[in-house]
């Protein structure tokens, strides 16, 4: 393997992690993400990652925004289990929810380091 495809590699192996267990993401433990009351979001921060549990309703968009360096990325994962997609460091993402239930969000690092995290999470 080169050195370029390491990083590759290690974001591969740190998702199929993620999905290989084939439990729905409501079983999956996480940080459950409170939102105000009157608010559509909430905002987290954090060192190195973090899962996080949000309940959203089909029909509803998701906005999801991460502030970090490249190397940090989220993975989606919705109420039965299906890997929804992710996006790097400086990332915004949109997304159509099509189930009702517990979505799962897992923040990680694929060069294994701890950097700073911001993460806003919009259900409208």
């Amino acid at each position: 393997m080169t050195p370029r495809m390491r990083p590759m590699a290690a974001a591969l192996a740190a998702l199929m992690l993620l999905t290989a267990s084939g439990t729905p993401a409501a079983n999956a433990a996480g940080k459950r993400l409170r939102f105000p009351a009157g608010h559509a979001s909430a905002v987290v921060s954090g060192v190195g990652g973090g899962d996080y549990v949000f309940r959203a309703k089909a029909g509803q968009k998701l906005v999801v925004i991460l502030t970090a360096p490249a190397a940090t990325v989220f993975s989606l994962t919705s109420p039965k289990g299906t890997n929804m997609a992710g996006e790097g460091g400086n990332g915004r993402a949109e997304f159509q929810l099509e189930e009702t239930g517990d979505y799962h969000l897992s923040v990680f690092n694929r060069d294994s380091k701890r950097p700073r995290y911001r993460l806003s999470v919009s259900i409208l």
